[in-house]
């Protein structure tokens, strides 16, 4: 009997965790629900860059490291085959700067990326610290309807509904997946979820080639290019739910941009975007029995949490996620 597995959510998460469970599961039935697809979600905001920090996961860096590194295998194949153009993927090279006060650690991925090295005395001049790194970034606008139609290729349902509570999915599927990210303060009834709003621009600058990010105690900006656009940003505001632009701050951010970059002057500014990054202090991927009442139980697999990095970590947890669900169709009388 084929099993029924839904996953809540349609970000870079839930669509990349969808196509690994089917990948893993064949004789499953996946089916996605979701509120909001593509460019309403917050990975459509995001700039797709691999470029992950340590901040927000500080419980378990081995596992933390074992997602980045199989995000990293699966994105850098994508970046080597046949569809990198259909998923908008490509190798970048770029810098990461710090302007002051930065205490040396070698970066969790120095030794994933495809080349990692400490900028020089000469090179850093006014700057504190910084490395030059070549990685991986998937535009948005492109990967993820690239991982839409993957899903439907594969025969996954792709549904627009609005999810209120896990326990409604009880009678019609046999294992559901949260990848609802913010959404999971109410489907998980988490407390500890909360929002880190980012705004950005998305510019034409096709003749900028590499990203530059520089990190300060007043803001940090920085510069990414991508298939479709360059993503100039940003902000980080904790605890604020409104997505919307704030145009005082889209002039603060592009002003911020042609201090340090002036090759942006003449480019052109297609539009601003808004996102709510789920963050939480220990991303979650995990399984629970979940109590829907009358008797009935249901297993549910988490998988939200990841901040600012949801694109750079989605395949490394969905495919923990998956593991998972082919775990308990193996394991159980599912």
């Amino acid at each position: 009997m084929n099993r029924k597995i839904c996953v809540v959510g349609a970000g870079a998460v839930g669509l990349s965790t969808a196509l690994k469970i089917q990948t893993e599961c064949p004789n499953a039935k996946v089916t996605v629900l979701a509120k909001e697809f593509y460019d309403k979600t917050t990975s459509f905001a995001a700039a797709g860059i691999y470029l992950p920090g340590e901040d927000e996961f500080i419980n378990d860096p081995a596992i933390f490291k074992k997602w980045l590194q199989d995000s990293w295998d699966h994105y850098s194949k994508l970046c080597n085959s046949k569809d990198a153009g259909k998923a908008g993927a490509q190798k970048i090279s770029g810098y990461f700067l710090f302007k002051e006060g930065y205490k040396y650690k070698r970066p969790i991925f120095a030794d994933i990326v495809y080349q990692f090295r400490e900028l020089s005395n000469e090179e850093l001049k006014t700057i504190s610290y910084g490395y030059f790194i070549t990685t991986v970034v998937l535009d948005p606008s492109i990967y993820l309807k690239y991982l839409e139609a993957s899903l439907r290729k594969n025969g996954t349902e792709l549904i627009k509904a609005q999810v209120n509570s896990l326990e409604e999915l009880s009678n019609d599927f046999d294992i559901i997946v949260n990848c609802s990210g913010l959404g999971s303060q109410k489907l998980a009834n988490d407390s500890d979820l909360y929002p880190v709003k980012g705004q950005v621009l998305k510019v034409e600058a096709p003749w900028m080639k590499h990203f530059t990010y520089v990190y300060s105690y007043d803001a940090t900006c920085y510069v990414i290019p991508g298939v479709k656009a360059v993503t100039v940003g940003g902000t980080r505001e904790k605890g604020n739910y409104d997505k919307r632009p704030d145009s005082k701050k889209t002039e603060e951010i592009w002003e911020r941009a042609l201090g340090y970059f002036p090759e942006l002057y003449e480019a052109k500014r297609n539009y601003v975007i808004g996102g709510l990054r789920p963050t939480k202090l220990d991303m979650l991927v995990k399984p629970e029995i979940l109590n829907c009442g009358n008797g009935k139980s249901i297993p549910v697999i988490h998988n939200y949490g990841h901040g600012k990095h949801g694109i750079a970590l989605s395949w490394g947890t969905a495919t923990e996620s998956a593991k998972l669900a082919k775990s308990l169709i193996s394991n159980s009388n599912l």
